[in-house]
């Protein structure tokens, strides 16, 4: 089999960048910026261990696991996430053998696999391989948060909230501008960080507050929300707006795809 390195340096790269969003999706972790296109460069440049003499089996491994890791820490700062990116490697690399099972031709050389397929298999099978990986942890962290209680911290302006957040799918409230999900929270805990919105509509917008409209069965109206500095969920960082309002036996409430 040709081995065009062109084509296999392009193509590592592609499917390092999914590997890493996949593993941070696996892990909850961000990855973003320099960290992820270092750690897609570093992906594509390994593959060119091809070129190297045999290196028998154990040295492969040793070699593999070695690239991982450096890999995982380039691209996260650490190697917690590292369990995580051997199982998107494992998910992504049972794609590729199901292309090898419709015909197409696999040569692997020192760890490494290239695939004599066109470039849109390659693209096709691993968009469905990451949209795999995301739609599963979707939907187990939709239902692990659904009616649970998590704590939840609010920072604004110096001021941080400790509060408890109760998961409900019901709570559907999103801001149509930003599009992000509100955190409806009680205006007892607001704990400094935001003075409380009491008064008219005028006032409230006064303290620093938006109004969006919400509702429900047979009621309507606006909600004051702010956006916050920093808050976690769970202790994780989540990107979220704060509506303040009337609840009753609980602190907050937050739709748990916040946490998808």
């Amino acid at each position: 089999m040709v081995i065009y390195i062109d084509v296999l340096v392009i193509l590592n790269l592609y499917v390092t960048f999914f590997l890493i969003k996949a593993t941070a999706r696996l892990a909850h972790v961000p990855a973003r910026g320099k960290r992820l296109a270092a750690g897609t460069a570093l992906g594509g440049v390994s593959s060119l261990v091809i070129l190297l003499p045999p290196l028998g089996g154990f040295l492969t491994i040793l070699v593999k696991a070695a690239i991982g890791g450096v890999i995982a820490y380039v691209s996260f700062g650490n190697f917690r996430p590292l369990p995580f990116f051997i199982a998107a490697n494992l998910i992504f690399a049972g794609t590729e053998l199901l292309l090898c099972f419709i015909g197409a031709p696999l040569a692997v050389y020192n760890g490494v696999g290239y695939i004599d397929v066109s470039f849109l298999t390659i693209v096709v099978s691993t968009a469905l391989a990451y949209g795999g990986v995301r739609l599963a942890r979707q939907v187990l962290d939709g239902k692990a948060a659904d009616g649970r209680t998590l704590p939840l911290t609010i920072t604004k302006g110096g001021h941080t909230a400790e509060l408890c957040g109760f998961g409900d799918s019901g709570n559907t409230l999103t801001d149509a501008v930003s599009g992000l999900s509100v955190i409806i929270i009680r205006e007892d805990t607001l704990c400094g960080v935001m003075p409380p919105p009491t008064g008219d509509d005028y006032a409230a917008v006064s303290a620093g507050y938006r109004l969006i409209p919400y509702g429900g069965a047979g009621y309507t109206g606006l909600m004051p929300v702010f956006r916050p500095d920093k808050v976690t969920l769970g202790g994780r960082e989540v990107d979220a707006l704060v509506g303040v309002s009337a609840l009753d036996g609980v602190q907050a409430v937050f739709n748990p795809k916040l946490l998808t």
